[in-house]
């Protein structure tokens, strides 16, 4: 899940636990002026990077490729893909506007909306500063205790069932990946204990069609449905 860190929270939970006014020097707002200018590295793409170096290695070793050669075009990509990004997201604000693209509306689409809203949220601390959130830094830190746990009890217990990154997988979001996570559990409990190992191996190149099929089918297909009739964009398919 390429959204599954908590993007954008690295700030509010500083202000959860400690409030606005200690990162004010009185009224110099420098430190959240910079927090809210920087707030866009908080959230991205950034670990599927990860994911594109890994595969380029992967590639290069199966290749016969030297590794050195590949981080090099890797470099150049990661050059070549920045500017590339940055000429056509300015180009095309200042040519048509931010206001009006990603929707036609003239309030903007999710960008210009984090935007604003981080504007906002500083003029709102030049007029009164937050006070510490005492329930979301409790939430916060509860749940760093029971991952803390989780990972403990990991490294101690062989076999333990429950992990630590599934504990922030299925309570993200409210909550939608349970059930999912349940089905492949179950499925994957009864084919290692009906057919053994070798019935898994055998069996992973369908499920893989399935994963693969789902995104063909709903990702595509449906994407290029929902040009004509509106409703096939409620079905969203995130390709992380």
């Amino acid at each position: 899940m390429v959204w599954l860190f908590p993007f954008y929270l690295h700030k509010q939970m500083m202000i959860h636990i400690g409030g606005s006014r200690v990162f004010a020097n009185g009224r110099d707002f420098g430190n959240l002026t910079i927090f809210s200018t920087f707030m866009f590295v908080s959230r991205g793409f950034l670990q599927s990077t990860m994911a594109y170096q890994v595969e380029s290695s992967k590639l290069a070793e199966e290749a016969n490729l030297r590794q050195r050669t590949m981080a090099y075009w890797l470099i150049a990509a990661l050059v070549i893909g920045t500017i590339g990004a940055y000429f056509t997201h300015l180009h095309a604000y200042y040519q048509h506007g931010a206001n009006i693209l990603e929707g036609g509306t003239t309030q903007g689409g999710y960008r210009v909306t984090l935007g604003r809203t981080e504007f906002e949220e500083l003029s709102g601390f030049m007029k009164s500063h937050r006070p510490p959130d005492v329930q979301r830094t409790a939430a916060g830190l509860s749940g760093a205790l029971i991952v803390a746990a989780l990972v403990t009890l990991r490294t101690y217990f062989l076999r333990f069932p429950l992990h630590p990154l599934g504990f922030a997988m299925v309570t993200a979001y409210g909550g939608p990946l349970w059930g999912p996570f349940l089905l492949v559990w179950l499925t994957k409990s009864i084919v290692l204990r009906v057919g053994g190992m070798r019935a898994y191996k055998r069996l992973v190149p369908f499920f893989m069609g399935l994963i693969v099929g789902h995104f063909f089918l709903s990702g595509l297909i449906w994407g290029w449905l929902s040009i004509f009739n509106e409703m096939y964009r409620r079905y969203v398919v995130f390709f992380g």
